[in-house]
């Protein structure tokens, strides 16, 4: 159902000394989640997960890992702007923009851990090798983890706003 009718009042106004009788209806606009979610979440999040293939990807595979993650940054950043063509402009931050951010700094630190693994392979320093290959292996965990919760908490404060919304007191004013 897109309306919920909150509050109907039948009152008489009295208008140029004629009596009429008047309907109020309140309306609540909820916002169906369903697309938002198959069209921003899902593929923001596949993207995400796309970035983490890498850290499975031996770390001597330059071309193959920076090709992965540029192509993810790339990806996520131009469903990030389209997004922000479609829905309209505001002055605060929404939770589409929160999450968007968020899959942008995931995707980008994905990067940002290849090229620490790189260059710890890259000196030729007794036991970097080692270091490396124990950084993919962290990364691996860490990444996944941390993703998980900030999506379970997102999602749980996005619900808790939506429902704690007092729509019967929305539209009533009070006399001071």
């Amino acid at each position: 159902m897109l309306f919920a009718i909150i509050q109907n009042t039948l009152f008489s106004s009295l208008i140029s000394a004629e009596v009429f009788s008047t309907l109020s209806v309140d309306f609540v606009l909820k916002r169906k989640i369903g697309l938002y979610f198959m069209q921003v979440f899902v593929p923001s999040l596949l993207f995400v997960v796309l970035s983490w293939v890498s850290f499975w990807v031996d770390h001597k595979a330059v071309p193959a890992r920076v090709s992965l993650g540029i192509t993810c940054v790339l990806a996520i950043v131009t469903q990030s702007s389209g997004i922000h063509h479609v829905l309209p402009n505001v002055s605060y931050p929404t939770a589409i923009d929160i999450w968007m951010l968020v899959c942008q700094l995931y995707v980008f630190a994905a990067l940002l851990e290849f090229a620490i693994v790189n260059v710890l392979d890259k000196c030729h320093v007794q036991g970097n090798a080692e270091r490396a290959q124990r950084v993919d292996v962290i990364s691996r965990l860490v990444f996944p983890a941390t993703f998980v919760l900030f999506t379970c908490i997102f999602f749980i404060v996005v619900e808790s706003k939506n429902d704690s919304m007092n729509y019967e007191n929305l539209f009533t004013t009070e006399a001071n």
